[in-house]
C-alpha cells in the first residue's frame, strides 16, 4: 500500500469507523470519548503493516475488524473482563 492509498482509506473510512466505534462504546455502558484514540490505534495498525496490505475492495472489511478488536481490547481493560463475550462486540453490519 502505497502513503497516497494509505491517505485515501483515511480519509474515506474514518468517519464510518469513529461513528461505529463511538455507538458501540455507548451502547456497552462506556465512555464514547474514546472513540477517537480507537480508531487512531486501528489506523496506526494499519499504517504499521502497510507493506503487506494490498488496497483492495477488501480494505474496508479489514479496517472495521481491526477496530472491532480494537474496541474488544477496550473493552477488557474498561471492565477488568479477561474474556470478552463476542455478543458484546457486534459486526459493523449491525452497528
Amino acid at each position: 500500500m502505497t502513503d497516497a492509498e494509505y491517505i485515501q482509506i483515511v480519509e474515506r473510512y474514518r468517519p464510518d469507523l469513529c461513528r461505529m466505534a463511538a455507538a458501540q462504546l455507548r451502547r456497552l455502558g462506556l465512555p464514547d470519548a474514546d472513540a477517537e484514540d480507537l480508531v487512531q490505534d486501528a489506523l496506526m495498525d494499519i499504517w504499521s503493516q502497510r507493506a503487506t496490505i494490498q488496497a483492495t475492495a477488501a480494505i474496508r472489511a479489514l479496517c472495521f475488524l481491526i477496530l472491532r478488536k480494537r474496541i474488544a481490547w477496550y473493552c477488557t481493560r474498561a471492565t477488568g473482563n479477561t474474556r470478552p463475550n463476542r455478543r458484546t462486540i457486534p459486526s459493523p453490519a449491525a452497528a
